[in-house]
Order: structure tokens, then sequence, then C-alpha cells
């Protein structure tokens, strides 16, 4: 099993360790489910928070057209790189998701892609010789560099 040394927690940037070709595929394999399962939960509250969002923006429509009165501005500030909506909307809330499902999409495409065209072919080469291990540095769940060792190294 895939093993964490360093940095998972509190660095985007770790290193995971395997004892196989076949445990580097199931561990790339598992986060791309995890990505596929994450994606979908997003879409499906996007879809949610979207629907709530356009009856929010109806009636305040309507109100303003029948009384004549506008929806408050929002007021949106950044603290240190951080931003903070106030009085924040259903429309602001779909703009999170919106980003989110976007990221995880990016993610998830960049993953499949680096399973598909580097790890899937170092495995299969490598399957059947004896003591061959991974030290994988990642971004996230992306790994960036592959480190093949061999028993005794």
């Amino acid at each position: 099993m895939a093993s964490s040394t360093s940095g998972a927690s509190w660095s985007s940037l770790h290193l995971l360790k395997f004892n196989s070709p076949d445990e580097l595929l199931s561990y790339v394999n598992g986060k791309v489910k995890e990505l596929e399962a994450a994606l979908e939960a997003a879409k499906a509250e996007l879809g949610r928070v979207r629907a709530e969002a356009e009856r929010l923006m109806e009636v305040e429509r309507v109100l303003s057209e029948v009384l004549g009165v506008k929806p408050s501005e929002i007021r949106e500030i950044d603290v240190r790189g951080v931003r903070v909506v106030m009085d924040a909307k259903a429309t602001d809330e779909v703009a999170v998701y919106e980003e989110v499902v976007a990221s995880l999409q990016e993610t998830l495409d960049v993953l499949k892609r680096v399973r598909d065209e580097v790890v899937a072919p170092l495995v299969s080469r490598l399957r059947g010789l004896k003591g061959v291990r991974f030290v994988v540095e990642a971004a996230g769940v992306i790994p960036t560099k592959i480190l093949i060792k061999f028993e005794g190294q």
C-alpha cells in the first residue's frame, strides 16, 4: 500500500512510496475514482444551488418590477488574498460551485492523462520485474516525479 512520507497534510507537495508497479497503478486508479465521485457530487450540488439561485433571481426581478426596489449590491472585499462576500446570495454560491467543479474536472483530466500516458505504460513494462519500488512526488493527487528504484537501492 502507498505510504506518505512527508507533507501530505500541510504542503501541496508530498512523497508517496509504492512497493510494486501494481500498487502504484492501483493508487492512481483509486484517486481517479475519488475525483470522479467528488466531481459528480459537486455537479449535483451545483444543480441544486443553481435552481435555488434562479428562483431567487426571479423573486428579485418581480420585486424590482412591482415595487421599483433594486436588490442591494453585494459587497465583496479582499482580505489578504481571500475574497469575503458580505450578504452573499445564491448566485454567489453558484459561482463558488462552478469554480470547484471546473477545478475538479481539470485535476481529473490531468490525473487521467498521467495515468494513461505515463503510469500505465510504466506498470505494463515493469510489472514482471522483481524488487521494483517507486517513490513518487505528487502535487495534490497528481504525480509530478516518479523515481524507480530496485531492491538494494
